[in-house]
């Protein structure tokens, strides 16, 4: 059995939710299509691969909920999946991996009944569908106690810094960006990271590029 972590919340804990398979979650991620031009002028097609841009993380995970009776099988399904009616995007940590996703739910039924509940086994399992809308990113753990915590970058690039709560600051090379952040909590740096020469942040360790 799986742990998985929605932000802070341990949902194995909270809602009695636990993962049973992940499908693509670590699958190769797609390229996006090359630009082409198709000159009157010239023979075939002219493609531009100067940059490889990849398409968002699209995956899916089959979930099962311990409980004791069929009411509260309903009642921490809708629970679990109204923690995504935020805005914002949520950080799914899952504890055989040593990285996080920020992810929201993809399409507009993404949950999915697999079984009906069973008495017999105390437990229902059901699918939800998720996207990673920007899946290049470092990340780093704060490894002080709660402290004050600034991130700067280099290069041309604006990059999304999720601090790990909920909150979102934009950063580019000019100017670092800062938060009050607890300790043990992930900061992701997400974008054209591959385009930074280097990224600093305070009191954090890297973990994952």
């Amino acid at each position: 059995m799986d742990k998985i972590y929605i932000d802070d919340t341990d949902v194995l804990t909270q809602y009695g939710v636990f993962l049973i398979q992940e499908k693509g979650l670590l699958s190769p991620l797609k390229p996006k299509n090359a630009l082409k031009y198709d000159w009157p002028d010239e023979h075939g097609l002219q493609i531009h691969h100067a940059d490889k841009l990849l398409e968002p993380r699209k995956f899916s995970l089959n979930l099962g909920i311990n409980n004791t009776t069929h009411q509260l099988f309903k009642t921490r399904i809708n629970a679990f999946c109204d923690l995504f009616n935020d805005p914002s995007l949520r950080q799914l940590r899952i504890d055989k991996y040593n990285r996080v996703f920020m992810i929201d739910v993809n399409g507009s039924k993404p949950m999915n009944r697999l079984t009906h509940w069973n008495a017999s086994l105390n437990v229902g399992v059901f699918t939800m569908n998720f996207i990673e809308p920007e899946p290049i990113s470092r990340q780093y753990q704060i490894t002080e106690t709660t402290t004050s915590v600034s991130v700067s970058g280099s290069g041309d690039q604006v990059y999304t810094v999720y601090w790990g709560d909920g909150t979102v600051s934009m950063l580019d090379a000019s100017t670092p960006v800062g938060k009050t952040v607890t300790a043990g909590r992930r900061i992701v740096i997400a974008g054209r990271v591959e385009k930074a020469s280097s990224f600093s942040v305070s009191n954090g360790t890297l973990i994952t590029w």
